[in-house]
C-alpha cells in the first residue's frame, strides 16, 4: 500500500505548479473560482514560507516563487471583499491580465538576481 503524500510534498508540488502561467490562468478563470475564496488568499500568503531557506532549496522551478509573490501582490492591491459575501473576493477576473502585464518585469527581476 502506498503512503499518502506528506503536507510538505503537497505544498511543494502546488507552489511549483504556479510556475505554469496557463495553470494559474485556468485556476483564475474556472467556474468554481478558487481565487475568490478568502481562505485561499490566506493560504497563498502562508505559502510564501517557501521563499526562505531551508524550504527554498527544495524548489526546482524558482520562478514559481515570483509568480506566487505576484499573485499575492495582486490579491493585496486589487482584490476587494465582496459586499454580497464577506468570505469572497471581487475583481479576481483581472488576475490573468495582471499576470500577463507584470509577469515579464518580475521574471526580469529574477534573472537579474541570478546574475548577481
Amino acid at each position: 500500500m502506498e503512503d499518502l503524500p506528506t503536507r510538505f510534498e503537497v505544498e511543494l508540488e502546488f507552489v511549483q505548479s504556479l510556475a505554469n502561467i496557463q495553470y494559474v490562468t485556468y485556476l483564475a478563470t474556472q467556474q468554481n473560482n478558487i481565487f475568490k475564496d478568502i481562505k485561499f488568499k490566506n493560504y497563498l500568503k502562508y505559502l510564501e514560507y517557501w521563499s526562505r531557506p531551508p524550504y527554498s532549496q527544495c524548489i526546482v522551478y524558482p520562478n514559481c516563487l515570483f509568480i506566487l509573490k505576484l499573485i499575492n501582490k495582486f490579491l493585496d492591491t486589487h482584490a476587494t471583499i465582496s459586499l454580497d459575501d464577506p468570505n469572497q473576493l471581487d475583481n479576481i477576473d483581472d488576475l490573468p491580465k495582471f499576470l500577463q502585464l507584470h509577469g515579464a518585469e518580475l521574471m526580469n527581476e529574477m534573472v537579474n538576481r541570478w546574475n548577481t
